[in-house]
Parts: C-alpha cells; sequence; structure tokens
C-alpha cells in the first residue's frame, strides 16, 4: 500500500501510512526515517523536521541527519545544519560505534554537498 502511494507520488499518503506503521507496529524508528522523508517529498518539512528529530534523539542516522540539515538550511539555522553535518560526518568516519549506521560514497558526497551549500550561503 505504502509504495503504490509512492509510485504515484502522493507522498503525504505514503507518510501518514509509515507513521501509522510506527505508532502501532515493530521497526518504530525504520518506519519513522521513511515517514520523514516521504512527508518531506510532499512539501511538508515541518512534519519531516519533527520525525528526523525524533529519531535522531534516539539513534541518529547518516540519512535522517542529513535530511534535517536540509530542513535546518532551508530555515536559514546554518549552525544547526553544521552541527547536523558534524554528526553524519562522525558516523561516517566511525561507523562501528553507531551501528547500524549507513556508510558508502553516496552518503559522503551529500555530506561533502551539504558543507559545500552552506558554504556558498555565509
Amino acid at each position: 500500500m505504502t509504495k503504490n502511494a509512492e509510485k504515484d507520488g502522493n507522498w503525504w499518503q505514503a507518510g501518514q501510512i509509515y507513521e501509522f506503521i510506527a505508532e502501532n507496529h515493530q521497526n518504530e524508528l525504520w518506519m519513522k526515517r521513511l515517514a520523514a522523508k516521504a512527508f518531506f517529498k510532499a512539501g511538508d518539512h515541518i512534519r519531516a523536521a519533527e520525525l528526523c528529530q525524533s529519531v535522531n534523539r534516539q539513534r541518529p542516522t547518516v540519512d535522517t541527519l542529513l535530511l534535517e540539515a536540509k530542513i535546518k538550511r532551508e530555515k536559514k539555522d546554518f549552525d544547526s545544519a553544521i552541527k547536523l553535518l558534524k554528526t553524519a560526518e562522525q558516523i561516517l568516519e566511525n561507523p562501528i560505534r553507531q551501528l547500524p549506521a549507513f556508510t558508502g560514497t553516496g552518503l559522503r558526497t551529500q555530506i561533502n554537498a551539504g558543507w559545500e551549500s552552506l558554504k556558498e550561503q555565509n
């Protein structure tokens, strides 16, 4: 059902479904992460930020830190965005301590792009 909503581009509905699953079933953090991405794609950046913050308080992942940093940057909250990028960078540099963290060159590229974007705006 969620995948159909995503496939149809109905990101807000997908976010709602992921939130329902998070509240009523297991894998709460994973579902909140998926909901945050869906709400962001739907343009509901406030809800996406709330979900990212919830995940990042419990078990930050590179992708939720990057998404929250992107939202902070959009709001011109550069100090918070920098802190989030630094945390994501630390996870990538020492992923064993942060398991289960996501690693890879794709995420490193996103972090570097975030840094460059902040440099350009300052």
